[in-house]
């Protein structure tokens, strides 16, 4: 079935009607008498029906009409059906020889282009039974499974050339765009499709961004400018290797088990009463396992100037593919300290000296746990082993001749020592010997102290009491 006005520019009448509209004919071009013809959306669009399906007999009782003007250049100029994308109604075209099926996602066959009036308005409605093109150019057998289901898309008009086969209509663009005019029209589940007023594109929509970790576990945020003009309302859904994830719809999502390795991003819809919902998607990011069974590490050894300190690791799960250390002192790395044992300096004396511990393994959050801190001790110098002086006979007093280390030990200790173990009791500077010290050696331990500084002892060489 075809519209009275398609009929009529098929039986060879076109260009009579259009020149009959009182149209002037300028260098073999035909133009409008009064009427301004401006770039972008040149009117609006009705439709005689609401809603239907992709029937002959739905689309036959489905008029559209528009009072856009085109350009008028010859007969063949006229407006074709076009169904766009949403936000794509409006192609830039610089010259006249852009097919209209190379810009859109369906357009009518080129033969049911509508004629025009003299003053560039299209001379009739366009029903919409007689098939359409897809952007290839070629027939679609079954719009309704062409369709995306559940999608909005425009449908109207755009300003056109028809080829003088009837086979090809390209765009006729003025000041460097199509002219168009549109409606929507939205699909449901069946790709059965309705048709309502026409939508606006947001002037401007920015892309969300995502912060935080993006490990198993961690919870990641999505922030995103405001749109313009404001939207009503803006959502969000979250998505992994790009399909929607169920019940993420919030700006937060926290990372789960089935995430790692995969690519999370996060999609902001924006909607508003008349306009075109905005959707944009942030960069995907590939998420990272985590280690199971981090301990921080132990500090073994001797905390003082000239010690070695060594680093315990309790190895994670799954087993990391290196290990590197680094050694802090007060907070702050030490340079070249990155073994896992440290030999104390005395820049290291009562300072905090940690070591810090990182797991590597690749598709694995790098981890770096840090152990408790130590506070190295200095150590006394000089050092010398104390003498023993007096008789050693029972009955007879020893005594203990200490040399003092640098610096001065606040307090000395002493022990005296029979056969090597401790005699109760005998903790000063002399010692009277007994009859149980008789044919047993004897010597003198001391013990300097101060604090600061690692508590050492020196023992002396031994006596034999006679």
């Amino acid at each position: 079935m075809t519209s009275a006005s398609t009929r009529a520019r098929l039986l060879g009448s076109r260009a009579v009607a259009a020149l009959a509209g009182g149209a002037m004919l300028l260098s073999g071009s035909i133009v409008p008498a009064h009427a301004e013809i401006s770039s972008t959306s040149a009117g609006t669009v009705t439709s005689t029906r609401a809603s239907g399906a992709w029937t002959v007999a739905d689309l036959a009782a489905t008029e559209l009409s528009t009072d856009m003007a085109c350009p008028v250049l010859d007969a063949m100029s006229g407006a074709l059906v076009v169904i766009a994308e949403q936000g794509s109604e409006v192609p830039s075209v610089a010259t006249g020889d852009v097919a209209a099926a190379s810009q859109y996602t369906f357009v009518q066959d080129p033969m049911f282009q509508m004629s025009l009036n003299s003053d560039g308005t299209v001379a009739a409605p366009s029903t919409l039974e007689n098939g359409f093109l897809d952007s290839a150019g070629q027939a679609v057998a079954n719009m309704q499974n062409a369709v995306q289901p559940n999608h909005t898309y425009s449908i109207g008009y755009v300003c056109t050339q028809l080829s003088d086969d009837f086979t090809k209509a390209t765009i006729n663009p003025v000041g460097g765009q199509a002219v168009a005019s549109w409606a929507t029209l939205t699909t449901d589940s069946a790709g059965n499709w309705t048709i309502g007023a026409r939508q606006e594109p947001f002037a401007s929509v920015s892309v969300p961004r995502i912060t935080g970790t993006t490990a198993v576990g961690y919870t990641l945020t999505a922030a995103v400018a405001a749109s313009v003009p404001a939207a009503d309302a803006t959502t969000f859904q979250w998505l992994r290797d790009g399909a929607a994830i169920p019940g993420a719809t919030t700006t937060t999502y926290k990372l789960v088990a089935a995430d790692q390795a995969h690519k999370i991003s996060v999609a902001a819809r924006h909607t508003k009463a008349g306009y075109i919902d905005a959707v944009r998607t942030s960069t995907a990011y590939t998420v990272s396992g985590v280690f199971a069974n981090v301990v921080a590490p132990r500090i073994s050894g001797t905390a003082a100037v000239g010690y070695t300190l060594k680093a315990v690791v309790t190895v994670p799960s799954p087993a990391p593919s290196s290990i590197r250390y680094q050694w802090l002192r007060n907070g702050a790395a030490i340079s070249g300290a990155t073994g896992s044992s440290y030999k104390l300096t005395a820049s290291d004396q009562a300072k905090q000296i940690r070591v810090k511990v990182a797991f590597l393994r690749a598709g694995y959050l790098t981890t770096t746990p840090t152990s408790a801190y130590v506070v190295p001790k200095g150590v006394f110098a000089n050092l010398v082993a104390p003498t023993i002086g007096g008789t050693a006979k029972v009955g007879y007093t020893l005594k203990a001749y200490v040399t003092k280390p640098t610096p001065l030990p606040s307090v000395i200790q002493y022990q005296w020592l029979r056969n090597g173990y401790p005699i109760k009791g005998a903790t000063a500077s002399a010692y009277k010997l007994t009859s149980y010290d008789r044919g047993k050696q004897i010597r003198v331990r001391v013990t300097f102290v101060r604090s600061g500084y690692l508590t050492a002892s020196r023992t002396s060489a031994y006596r034999i009491v006679g």
